[in-house]
């Protein structure tokens, strides 16, 4: 009898142990949820923000490509203009890259 006692108390106290344990194992893995569930947050946050500066990049470099090509054009046309006056492709000719270094050798 006695012995039963010391096993009972035994079991019991491996039980109050075993659900010690098991308390403290699911505070741990409530605490990994709640990590995960942040970091999984923060992903999906950085993936938005990802997603617009994207977008924002595309819609820059479109921005950037119409104006390169009105440059080109305004260019294109001062061009014709320069040469479209009395003298113009005299003028144009002058203020074409490398005149002056050839005029220098001459």
């Amino acid at each position: 009898p006695q012995q039963q006692v010391l096993t009972r108390h035994a079991k019991d106290a491996r039980i109050a142990d075993l659900e010690a344990k098991a308390t403290q194992q699911s505070a741990e893995l409530k605490g990994l949820v709640a990590n995960i569930a942040e970091r999984s947050a923060d992903r999906q946050t950085a993936a938005a923000a990802k997603a617009d500066l994207e977008h924002e990049l595309s819609r820059v470099q479109e921005q950037l490509a119409s104006s390169k090509a009105e440059l080109q054009a305004l260019r294109q046309a001062a061009q014709r203009h320069l040469e479209a006056r009395p003298g113009g492709e005299i003028e144009a000719i002058r203020r074409a890259p490398g005149y002056l270094e050839a005029a220098k050798q001459r």
